[in-house]
């Protein structure tokens, strides 16, 4: 499926919804990096992109703080868009693929999109990644769930692999705000959560209402799972394969 081919869909889903209010289009073909279809009012933007294998969709505000929200925060199981396999991005090999995506985009842009732009245009002043029992609540509500929506077999197979994808999601995150990205970083830290009791052994427990896990490796060590990513998101710090391996060392 080729550009222009790409570019006549989305002109004829996309564009007769924002046109009329008041988004203008504008569009580019990248050979090496992407092809880029944007419409802007004002500080708003809708952004949708595509890497050939892959293709996404954000909105973004620019004033009076840049915010950013991805599609995936705004899917929902409502939504013909939705599917838990997919995290960041929606993988496509075929032109039905790509225009079924593009139709749950504009299921999203007609159901929350317009609106989350103008939320997102409000005055915020943004949380601190601190502990709050809030998180840690969300986190037990949602730990399960969460866990199965980002992990698949396929990715449990190696763990220095499973990691390096957590920290290209919390990478992925740098650019919002933690107000914006906090419930993703709440989903990646139940797998984290999921994935060190795997590698490393331990239990998850409540204590006292924070959620933590407890008897890690052979130190039988106590670990926050939202502390660790709220963290490497805040200092834009990796959570390295060998720095965790020397830190917690063997199954217990």
């Amino acid at each position: 499926m080729d550009y222009k081919t790409k570019s006549a869909y989305i002109e004829n889903e996309i564009t007769p919804i924002l046109m009329p209010q008041g988004f203008r289009y504008e569009t580019w073909e990248a050979d090496g990096d992407g092809n880029g279809w944007q419409y802007v009012r004002g500080s708003q933007k809708i952004d949708i992109y595509d890497k050939f294998t892959y293709v996404d969709m954000r909105f973004m505000v620019d004033y009076p703080i840049r915010r950013v929200v991805s599609a995936k925060n705004l899917s929902t199981k409502e939504l013909h868009l939705y599917d838990p396999r997919w995290t960041f991005g929606y993988d496509y090999k075929t032109q039905d693929d790509f225009e079924g995506i593009v139709m749950g985009f504009k299921d999203i842009i007609c159901n929350y999109g317009i609106r989350k732009l103008e939320e997102l245009c409000k005055p915020v002043t943004d949380e601190t990644p601190i502990r709050n029992m809030e998180y840690f609540k969300q986190l037990e509500r949602h730990r399960e769930r969460a866990v199965r929506d980002f992990l698949t077999t396929g990715k449990r197979n190696n763990p220095s692999l499973e990691l390096a994808g957590l920290e290209l999601k919390i990478s992925r995150l740098s650019d919002n705000l933690f107000c914006d990205a906090v419930d993703a970083l709440i989903d990646i830290a139940a797998v984290y959560g999921d994935w060190i009791i795997r590698n490393f052994g331990g239990e998850w427990k409540n204590n006292n209402g924070i959620l933590e896990i407890i008897h890690v490796g052979e130190r039988k060590a106590t670990i926050v799972p939202t502390d660790d990513i709220f963290q490497a998101w805040s200092k834009n710090a990796p959570i390295a394969y060998d720095d965790i391996c020397g830190k917690y060392g063997n199954r217990g």
